[in-house]
């Protein structure tokens, strides 16, 4: 079994770090991830990436959020639903995410370095648990096949695009062509 504080970049699911933050409520405001656009000399004043262990983190890699602002969705519901961790990496746990209290940090592999990383959290950082995505199902090369290909035989050309006739708009140019002739002459 691999180490859940480890990160291997290039892998087909993604996971997102569960971490209970044993601070004040009062206190999130400086491990609140800086503003990207305007971090105003914050990002080196921000406590959060030293405490995982982490050299730099881009403020978009984590959230922190009090536990009570999602307690009617429930944290185990917002992992699965709003971010796309598998039922199967979050339901075993649920009960336990569910019942976490204060503020709380999700950290997301997608913008952790890609080398191979290591989390080291201290206090006040405390490990929770790792949740995988839902395994990527999609294509990543075209089949090749010739059944893929399709059932036109090689000489066959694709049809062009549909034209419509002319004769439509030539009445269209003739009636209003006989109109104006017939507003015209009859004001002579």
């Amino acid at each position: 079994m691999t180490d859940p504080l480890t990160f291997v970049p290039k892998q087909t699911v993604s996971y997102v770090w569960v971490f209970s933050l044993g601070i004040e409520t009062s206190e999130m405001s400086k491990w609140m991830p800086p503003d990207p656009v305007r971090p105003n000399g914050k990002m080196k004043d921000w406590p959060l990436p030293a405490a995982l262990g982490l050299e730099t983190l881009p403020p978009a890699g984590a959230e922190v959020f009090e536990a009570s602002s999602i307690s009617e969705y429930g944290l185990a519901r917002y992992l699965t639903d709003a971010h796309g961790f598998s039922d199967e990496s979050v339901n075993p746990m649920a009960d336990r995410l569910n019942g976490l209290t204060g503020p709380l940090v999700l950290l997301f592999s997608r913008d952790l370095p890609q080398t191979e990383t290591t989390l080291r959290p201290v206090a006040p950082v405390n490990f929770v648990g790792r949740f995988a995505t839902r395994p990527d199902t999609s294509l990543s090369v075209p089949i090749e096949t010739q059944t893929a290909r399709g059932q036109l035989s090689p000489q066959t050309e694709p049809a062009g695009p549909h034209r419509m006739p002319l004769w439509p708009f030539a009445v269209f140019v003739a009636v209003a062509v006989g109109l104006i002739l017939v507003l015209l002459l009859s004001k002579v």
